[in-house]
């Protein structure tokens, strides 16, 4: 008789220790917060600089920052995916740009040589992106603000990432290359875009550079006042 009194509650207490258990397993009790940081808002646009886009006009673009060195592809080559950088101004065609106008007050900056657009390589967004030159196909990362920067100077905003276009390390180093990097307002990301002249300018004439037809076409000048009236024929 104790025998069988005591099954039927050990039963029931074993059921209830299943049942509990079986509550706790479909129970999701409370969460752990999810270690999620939000995304990095976009850096807000600069205002745009007043400067005036001529796209029939060809620039050199000039880092102020680096011994106001000139702008060009890595040896001055043609290749897609070629990274930009300073070098001493020569007045070669790879150191000369034009400015297109994109819709938003954008301009894309297209190399004369190569005829490939200034690029942020990738697409990234990351500090310290190289900056390159590409096929032009008008995303983005070929789009570029020109904003006002200290003494009239310009900085260029890359459009997708609102990173400037920066000399990385700050030096003046032929072939050093350019990058993205957080607006700092630092000389090493302070620009000129200087109108490329199809004249001479009076050094290269003097010296007979780069202007052989108005050197001639001045000495021929210079002969021409120099001749002498002949004398008229008495009366």
């Amino acid at each position: 008789m104790e025998t069988t009194s005591v099954r039927p509650a050990r039963a029931a207490g074993v059921f209830m220790v299943l049942s509990m258990l079986a509550v706790a397993c479909v129970s999701p009790g409370p969460t752990e917060p999810e270690n999620k940081s939000a995304p990095a808002a976009p850096t807000p646009e600069p205002p745009r600089s007043a400067f005036t886009v001529d796209p029939a006009a060809r620039y050199n673009l000039i880092a102020v920052g680096a011994a106001g060195k000139c702008v060009q592809p890595a040896g001055q080559s043609n290749a897609s995916g070629m990274r930009l950088q300073i070098s001493g101004c020569d007045g070669s065609k790879a150191q000369q740009f034009r400015l297109q106008s994109m819709p938003g007050n954008y301009v894309a900056i297209v190399n004369v040589m190569s005829d490939l657009c200034v690029d942020v390589a990738g697409a990234s967004g990351d500090n310290g992106a190289n900056v390159v030159q590409y096929a032009c196909h008008s995303s983005p990362n070929q789009q570029w603000v020109l904003a006002d920067a200290p003494e009239g100077n310009l900085r260029l905003v890359a459009r997708h990432s609102g990173r400037s276009l920066d000399v990385q390390g700050a030096v003046s180093t032929d072939g050093t290359g350019l990058i993205q990097w957080p607006w700092s307002g630092d000389a090493n990301q302070r620009f000129k875009l200087a109108v490329v002249k199809d004249l001479p300018d009076a050094g290269a004439v003097a010296s007979g550079k780069d202007g052989g037809g108005a050197a001639v076409a001045a000495k021929g000048k210079e002969k021409a006042g120099s001749k002498k009236k002949k004398p008229a024929a008495p009366k």
